[in-house]
């Protein structure tokens, strides 16, 4: 059932989120994608992700047209996984194992495969390309699955599956839906930066963040040394980097969001809680690099400055002024709930309930502070006007 007809059943003004979970849902591990109507909110629309958030992961979508491609993917995934198991363990079979031993192999092993991308945060690439020896029988069997057409070698992270799973992208496009899938505005390869910049966040939520290393960093990215050192000097610059992309991708999403009618503390809310959503992917490394930072206060004394700047922003996002002195008090004051609330949300669980209820205890307690700064300085204006007249 698509939006409009739920605004067919229930009427024009009603405030519509139609979601497509999947089965795994039934154990807290499912992934739900959701497409809201121009009429929700964005508390609504936060209200819904955290009621989704109870059974698994989250994601939206602009476009309802996408959640025919999500069906065919998540939707529909968890069936072509099982099917995987069901191939695998007649494979065993075959094979001369017992149909016991054959289904255990299998079922083990895609769900531990499956745990590993979870943990890792490796990409399924990488992760195939560390298991195919060259040469060897992954590779040979991985030659036979992905085709005469696929490009490059089984065990080169630049390989290309697609041939394999062919039928699924027809299924994406014409089983589920009479319109082809347009390609994401990240469907390009990534820029230099950004390679370092996930790099250098993917080993922090392996190895932690003091004692890594820049040379580490361009490794991991694929690039030289002296390529790094054209873009960041430090990994302090990779970390304030990494934050004004963040603040790039908040403001792009207040800006898609309707605000205008909320109070001053209510869409402050939400945009910090924008922010939690587009950090959260990284959220392991975040973690590592915070604990690491704690314990070395020269090392994070210089984030300083960018942390203020990126609370510059999230003010003018939610359209509160941020200039002058009572704009520099604002500034400050908000990074100090800003770090309130990031400390919880570091080990708040996926609903992020803990997160939403610090921060907005937080907001309250500014609101009243620099409502009482205002009555101060209203009551001292007063005084120095009645002194000046009685002179």
């Amino acid at each position: 059932m698509n939006l409009q007809r739920l605004q067919d059943l229930l009427g024009p003004e009603v405030h519509a989120v139609r979601a497509m979970p999947n089965t795994p849902a039934s154990i807290g591990r499912g992934i739900s994608v959701a497409c809201a109507n121009k009429r929700v909110t964005a508390v609504q629309r936060k209200t819904a992700g955290a009621l989704l958030a109870a059974v698994g992961a989250v994601a939206w979508v602009d476009s309802e047209a996408q959640i025919d491609a999500v069906t065919a993917i998540s939707g529909s995934g968890p069936a072509y996984v099982f099917y995987l198991v069901e191939c695998l363990a007649a494979a065993g079979e075959t094979l001369g194992l017992t149909p016991e031993l054959a289904m255990t192999l299998a079922r083990e092993t895609v769900s531990g495969a499956g745990e590993m991308l979870h943990r890792q945060g490796e990409p399924a690439s990488v992760l195939r390309a560390n298991v195919t020896s060259p040469g060897g029988t992954t590779a040979a069997a991985l030659d036979v699955l992905m085709g005469p057409r696929a490009t490059g070698h089984a065990n080169s992270v630049n390989s290309s599956p697609c041939i394999f799973f062919a039928p699924l992208a027809k299924a994406g496009t014409n089983a589920y839906s009479s319109s082809p899938q347009r390609k994401g505005p990240m469907a390009g390869k990534s820029d230099p930066e950004e390679k370092i910049i996930k790099a250098a966040l993917r080993l922090a939520a392996k190895q932690g963040w003091t004692g890594l290393a820049l040379a580490d960093i361009a490794k991991s990215a694929r690039v030289s040394l002296p390529a790094l050192s054209k873009h960041f000097s430090s990994k302090t610059r990779i970390l304030a980097a990494y934050g004004r992309r963040i603040d790039a991708e908040v403001l792009q999403a207040a800006a898609d969001e309707t605000l205008s009618g909320e109070a001053a503390r209510d869409r402050l809310f939400d945009v910090l809680m924008l922010r939690f959503d587009a950090l959260a992917p990284e959220k392991a490394a975040l973690k590592r690099i915070a604990a690491d930072l704690r314990r070395d206060p020269l090392a994070a004394a210089p984030l300083a400055r960018p942390m203020l700047q990126s609370m510059n922003w999230m003010l003018e996002a939610a359209g509160i002024d941020s200039s002058g002195i009572a704009g520099a008090l604002r500034v400050r004051g908000l990074a100090l709930v800003w770090a309130s609330a990031f400390r919880v949300w570091l080990d708040d669980g996926e609903d992020q309930s803990k997160t939403m209820a610090e921060l907005d205890k937080r907001l309250r307690q500014g609101e009243e502070f620099l409502a009482g700064i205002s009555r101060f300085n209203a009551r001292r204006r007063s005084t120095f006007q009645k002194d000046a007249a009685q002179a």
